[in-house]
Parts: C-alpha cells; sequence; structure tokens
C-alpha cells in the first residue's frame, strides 16, 4: 500500500505569568490513533502542541466540539502547566495553524479562563509529575484521571468552599471508580475501603494526616449524631448500625461510638445487640488500638458521602446566606476537601499499583 497524506497542524498557546525557565516535552498519545501520537512542548511560558491527522484539521471544530480530540490535547496540557508552575494562570492567546496555513487566534478575552487571577495550587505540590503523565495515556484509564484532574485543579479556582468541595469530589468519585471497577457508589466504598486497609503504604499523605488527629478534632468537625440518625433511622436498621460500629477497631473512633453510643442504644437493646456492640467499643478503648486508616475511610468515605449528599439534595439551606464569611460549617467543608484532596493525590500518585 502507499503512503497517505498526513495533515500537520500546531497549536501554540501563550501563558500571562510562569517560570522562565520552563522546559518539558513529550508525546500525546490519543484516542483515534494507536500509532500516531502528537507532541507537547513546554518552553518558559509558551506550550506548543503540534501533530497530524488523516484529513486537515478543521479549526472551527477544535473549539466547539466536546468530542475534539485536539481540544483535550489543549486542556492536558495546560493542567501539566498548572502543576509544573503551582499556579493557575491566565491565557494570554491560543493560536492554531492547519496545514494549510490556516490561522484562527483567540486572545485573553475571548477564552474562558480557569481563573481570572492568578491561583495558587500548592496543596497540590505533592502530586508527582511523573506519575500525572497517566491522564495522558490513551486508555479508559488516562481519561478517567485526565477528568479527575481537571475537577481537582478547578477546586482550587473555586472561591466558594461549598462549590470546591463538589468539584473535588468529583474528582473522587471519577477515580474510586476507576480504581474499583465498580458503578454503585456502594460496591466502590466498599471495595476502596478494602484497599486503604490493606494497602495504607499507598496512600501515605492521608494516612500520615490522620495519625496526627485526636479525638476532639475528629470529633469537632463532623456532625457525627446526624450521620448516625440519617444512615441508621429506624430499629428495622441496628443490625446494620452494629456491623457499622464493629467494622472499627481505632481507639479514636471508638471513644465517639461510646459518647454517643446513646443515640442508637434503644433500637440495639430491642434486638439484642447492645452487650456485644458496648463489648467491642471497651475492648479497643483499653487495648488503646490505633489505626490510621480506618480513620481515612470513615472521614473521606462514611462522612464525606454523608455531607456531600446532603448539601447535594438541597437538604441545606445555600451556604451563601450564613451571615459570617468565616462561619464554622464553612471551616470543617474546607477542613474535609483538603482531607480529601490528600487522598486524591495518593491515588494519583500510587496509580500504577491499582
Amino acid at each position: 500500500m502507499g503512503k497517505y497524506t498526513r495533515y500537520d497542524f500546531t497549536i501554540s498557546i501563550v501563558m500571562n505569568d510562569g517560570k522562565g525557565s520552563n522546559s518539558y516535552s513529550c508525546k500525546l498519545p490519543y484516542k483515534l490513533s494507536t500509532i500516531h501520537e502528537d507532541n507537547l512542548c513546554i518552553t518558559g511560558r509558551e506550550i506548543s502542541i503540534s501533530g497530524s491527522r488523516k484529513k486537515n484539521l478543521n479549526v472551527d471544530e477544535v473549539f466547539n466540539s466536546h468530542n475534539s480530540e485536539v481540544h483535550n490535547q489543549i486542556i492536558k496540557s495546560l493542567c501539566y502547566y498548572f502543576l509544573l508552575n503551582k499556579k493557575v494562570v491566565k491565557i494570554n492567546s491560543v493560536e492554531v495553524v492547519d496545514f494549510k496555513g490556516k490561522r484562527k487566534k483567540f486572545n485573553s478575552r475571548q477564552i474562558n479562563q480557569a481563573s481570572e487571577n492568578n491561583i495558587s495550587i500548592s496543596n497540590l505540590s505533592s502530586l508527582s509529575l511523573n506519575c500525572v503523565h497517566v491522564v495522558f495515556e490513551n486508555s479508559e484509564r488516562g481519561r478517567s484521571y485526565y477528568r479527575a484532574l481537571t475537577h481537582l485543579i478547578g477546586a482550587a479556582c473555586e472561591s466558594n468552599i461549598n462549590d470546591s468541595f463538589e468539584k473535588t469530589w468529583k474528582a473522587f468519585n471519577t477515580l474510586y471508580k476507576t480504581i474499583t471497577g465498580k458503578h454503585k457508589d456502594h460496591d466502590c466504598h466498599v471495595d476502596l475501603r478494602a484497599k486503604i486497609l490493606e494497602r495504607p503504604d499507598l496512600f501515605p499523605l492521608s494516612v500520615n494526616y490522620c495519625n496526627t488527629l485526636s479525638e476532639d478534632q475528629i470529633r469537632d468537625r463532623i456532625r457525627w449524631v446526624a450521620m448516625i440518625q440519617n444512615d441508621y433511622k429506624d430499629e428495622g436498621q441496628a443490625k446494620n448500625f452494629k456491623c457499622f460500629v464493629k467494622r472499627y477497631s481505632d481507639y479514636r473512633i471508638m471513644n465517639i461510638m461510646k459518647k454517643t453510643l446513646s443515640v442508637r442504644e434503644v433500637f440495639l437493646k430491642n434486638k439484642g445487640f447492645y452487650d456485644e456492640v458496648e463489648q467491642h467499643i471497651e475492648s479497643n478503648i483499653l487495648a488503646g488500638t490505633i489505626n490510621d486508616p480506618e480513620i481515612v475511610t470513615l472521614l473521606c468515605i462514611k462522612y464525606m458521602y454523608f455531607t456531600r449528599n446532603k448539601s447535594m439534595h438541597g437538604e441545606h439551606f445555600d451556604s451563601g446566606f450564613r451571615l459570617l464569611i468565616d462561619n464554622l460549617q464553612q471551616k470543617n467543608t474546607e477542613w474535609l476537601k483538603d482531607l480529601l484532596t490528600l487522598l486524591i493525590i495518593d491515588m494519583f500518585n500510587s496509580h500504577s499499583s491499582f
């Protein structure tokens, strides 16, 4: 068979800020080909993407079609640039040139900026740039991590902490479905919890942080009783509540359980589970059992799923109507978001082990 023509294109993106010493290049696989790859080159404040296609590039389609692989290459490259510079910055211009020399250029006012101001993302500095390469993979895993990364960086650009938490949760949701291979949230949560307990070494940032937490620090940040009342509403769920208690052993969790057991004491006694539950709690408190991975799973999976659903389903009034800017709910939500971010970074940095 004879050679067929490939139609080259180039994209030049000039950024408003960044290190002048930036120098990075790599190959960018894409969904429509298993043979050809695009090229990414970052030099100073300029991002260059070049490649070729079977047909001459439809310049308008690049920016208007959500299925455009070229558009995805641009977004991936921008995400990498932001991480490389540890901040989200504005785009000055984007220019696309097709095989025939047709140019299309957009200035900063025409571009939907990730942020109108420079935003530090130093909280993502523990994210290994080598591990971030997973977003460039031409695979379902690569596309999942790519979507998660956009939500994670987007969360840093949100001024409203509840919106920021929601984007952080979206990143988490995307990753736990990919890592577990399950579709239902409950199945994903069970499987991810097992992975964290079995291999805490894959989740060092979140596990080590939870090691520093005291019982009071945990209790002060969460609405424990509200979660129990929501998840175990009636006597028919007494057995599920018993199983919930017995899934944990860490003395900090056990102390919280002990001090709030009265909330479901009647249910447990009526079903004959109270003594068993009380003995489990007391024995682990006496032993001083420490299980940091359990704290990660309790807060990031069990509790955050509860609090996220309460917000998503409109069971609280809009947070924008809270009178004080620096209110307790905002502080607690930000604390939860920061912890969840650590777990997400762990999931990125250990992605090759899943």
